[in-house]
């Protein structure tokens, strides 16, 4: 079939240099288009859709595109305008269990408010999951309301360890939310700019952790993010400053620690390195007679000295226990959510 493509290809070329009348060029152009759709020659496709004149003719190799799953064909054609052409590329990549091209057009719709049955989200969503497509699925259920299928989808990922995804199923509307509060959060606290990290980790771990404590104490810079996500969960929220020089570490409090003593403590601090600043810290916090303190890394552990990670083996005495992401389940990640988007009330 290859070589039939290219002697079409040659002979449409050959006529066209030739000067033959354009009905003869653009019947060799349109035979190369049957060709290169039986074999499944995008490129031939391509070239015969834009070399033909006759608009009927183009008309119907545009069609035996989209019938035989050219779906990008329709980028290349310049059709993502037309919403009949990219509903018909949905409702065929769909019916094909074309996961991607599905949800790039219905994306594309619903991105326009030009979708019109919401209900071809979660039949793409249910396709994703089957096809174990867990990044995709979670995306395409966060743009539906069916609490059913995105806690099904939680306990599947959070099972077999790929939580990654999770991050998807937050809504748009929110993380737009969060990031602004953030930002008006810590720059309120005096810190211009500062780090960000994966949302769904510290919201999952703000959710399981919060309630076991009386204060959480942020690390400033790198504890701020968690300090902020796991206020929201009610968790009264203090900060230090620790800044690790090669010959010595300075502190400061940033708000008062009059608050410690007798409380259960929570630290937050994006890793740990050489635990020289985690070292100073402990102990000012144990002047303050704390009942006891434990820690949350945003880092998981990592091997080696390089690597981007928490070297748990640096971690200095004074700390009860030592948490990070991978540690916690994710269970309870969807209630985390929920609690969330009731303060503002964000599902796209």
């Amino acid at each position: 079939m290859k070589d039939a493509v290219n002697d079409a290809l040659s002979e449409a070329f050959r006529l066209a240099r030739e000067d033959a009348p354009v009905e003869e060029v653009d019947a060799a152009y349109y035979r190369l288009g049957i060709l290169a759709v039986e074999s499944g020659n995008l490129t031939g496709l391509r070239v015969a859709y834009s070399s033909v004149k006759d608009i009927l003719l183009q008309d119907k190799l545009f069609n035996l595109g989209i019938d035989a799953g050219f779906f990008e064909f329709v980028r290349y054609a310049g059709l993502e305008n037309d919403k009949d052409v990219v509903k018909r590329v949905g409702a065929a990549a769909l019916n094909k269990g074309r996961v991607l091209d599905a949800k790039w057009a219905y994306f594309l719709l619903d991105d326009n408010g030009l979708l019109d049955d919401k209900s071809v989200l979660t039949k793409l969503g249910d396709l994703a999951f089957r096809s174990k497509f867990y990044y995709d699925a979670s995306q395409i259920y966060a743009r539906t309301d069916d609490h059913g299928r995105i806690r099904k989808l939680i306990v599947k990922v959070n099972k077999i360890g790929e939580t990654g995804c999770l991050d998807q199923i937050i809504p748009v509307g929110l993380k737009k939310e969060l990031d602004g509060r953030f930002a008006e959060w810590h720059r309120g606290k005096g810190f211009a700019d500062t780090y960000s990290y994966d949302k769904y980790e510290v919201l999952n771990a703000a959710n399981v952790l919060a309630p076991d404590y009386d204060i959480g104490i942020g690390n400033a810079k790198g504890g701020l993010f968690s300090s902020f996500y796991f206020s929201l969960f009610d968790l009264p929220v203090i900060l230090a400053q620790t800044h690790h020089t090669k010959s010595r570490v300075t502190f400061r409090w940033h708000d008062s620690p009059e608050v410690i003593e007798g409380k259960k403590i929570i630290v937050f601090d994006q890793d740990i390195k050489s635990g020289k600043s985690l070292d100073r810290l402990i102990g000012e916090i144990g002047r303050h007679n704390p009942s006891f303190v434990d820690i949350f890394l945003n880092f998981d552990p990592v091997d080696t000295e390089r690597g981007i990670g928490s070297k748990i083996s640096n971690m200095p005495k004074g700390f009860r226990k030592v948490f990070y992401p991978e540690l916690l389940s994710y269970d309870t990640y969807f209630d985390a959510l929920m609690k969330v988007e009731e303060k503002w009330g964000y599902r796209k």
